[in-house]
């Protein structure tokens, strides 16, 4: 079968998918809400022991056929806990299952894209594979990364918040319900779902230890460490959280002087990184088949594999010679 014989199967598979993904968004149904009430009242240990493997694969999912999609992709990824673990860290909500379905949406869309455009199949399937399984997991990687950096530049207020708090007479409980009520997020809503946690009968260390689970951040790590000994030894815990934000805060700076003291090497790295694809797109708009000789010949070929390999590498070599472990 020639690839103009498959291009409208492609193209009612894709219309269909995008169909089921706006679905995927739109639905959501009575159960998947009141999972969502269980899930931010009980706190996600108790949640797992309450509710069993079903939440571990996905939590609640959808209804009819969007549901059977769902369900079939959680029996297909690895480790769906693992993945549900990826998107709270993210702050997307959606289910394993769900987010299962808009990467091979977005699979299949790729393969459509590149069949239109008049690629082989033996393109246009490995295209649609790196994208369905490549570029969801970089932005999923990307929001976790921006939410992890807001998350530690907003803790250090909310231990100080704590601290007028406990100053002022105030148990811990109640501190944690104010953090939540006025910092933002991400700070805020996880400092809820410990306080919602702690009100239904979890322990408050137990919760937040959860919560240093589902956060992924050590600043969070040393204020539950803090917490627990302190539970442990007794002491004064208004100083304690006064020494931690301090402590935090330096933290914090030393971060930032770092990373203005690296970003001559980075900005050098990027632009080196850069150049050779620069200079190819210029030589194409100016001499196309001269520079195409390049990808053309079976000899060009293994030199642009050669150079694609030494940058690379040279990229990974500078990425950890600037990176600091603070």
């Amino acid at each position: 079968m020639s690839p103009d014989d498959l291009l409208p199967v492609v193209i009612f598979g894709a219309v269909i998918v995008i169909a089921l993904l706006g679905l995927a968004f739109t639905s959501g149904g009575k159960e998947s809400k009141r999972a969502k009430k269980i899930a931010n009242r009980v706190g996600a240990k108790k949640t797992i022991e309450a509710a069993g493997p079903s939440v571990l694969t996905g939590g609640a999912t959808s209804k009819g056929v969007l549901g059977q999609v769902e369900r079939a992709l959680l029996q297909i990824i690895p480790r769906p806990a693992a993945l549900r673990l990826k998107l709270q860290r993210a702050g997307i909500a959606a289910t394993p299952g769900r987010f299962a379905a808009v990467a091979a949406g977005l699979g299949v869309v790729t393969i459509a894209v590149a069949i239109v455009l008049r690629q082989s199949i033996m393109v246009a399937v490995p295209l649609g594979i790196a994208a369905g399984l490549g570029l969801p997991n970089i932005y999923l990687s990307w929001r976790a990364g921006r939410r992890r950096k807001k998350f530690v530049q907003l803790f250090p207020e909310a231990v100080e918040l704590m601290v007028r708090g406990l100053k002022s007479g105030v148990p811990v409980t109640q501190t944690i319900i104010s953090v939540g009520e006025e910092i933002i997020d991400p700070v805020g809503p996880e400092f809820r779902h410990v306080a919602h946690s702690a009100a239904v009968g979890v322990t408050l260390i137990d919760a937040l230890w959860d919560a240093a689970k589902r956060i992924g951040v050590p600043e969070f790590q040393f204020f539950v460490v803090a917490l627990t000994i302190q539970r442990e030894t007794g002491g004064n815990l208004a100083e304690t959280l006064e020494n931690l934000s301090d402590i935090l805060r330096k933290r914090l700076q030393m971060q930032l002087k770092v990373k203005a003291l690296s970003s001559e090497a980075r900005s050098s790295a990027f632009i080196i990184g850069a150049l050779p694809f620069v200079m190819f797109s210029i030589l194409y708009f100016l001499n196309g088949p001269y520079i195409m000789i390049l990808v053309e010949d079976s000899r060009g070929q293994m030199l642009l594999g050669i150079g694609l390999f030494m940058m690379s590498l040279g990229a990974a070599v500078m990425a950890r010679m600037v990176k600091f472990e603070i």
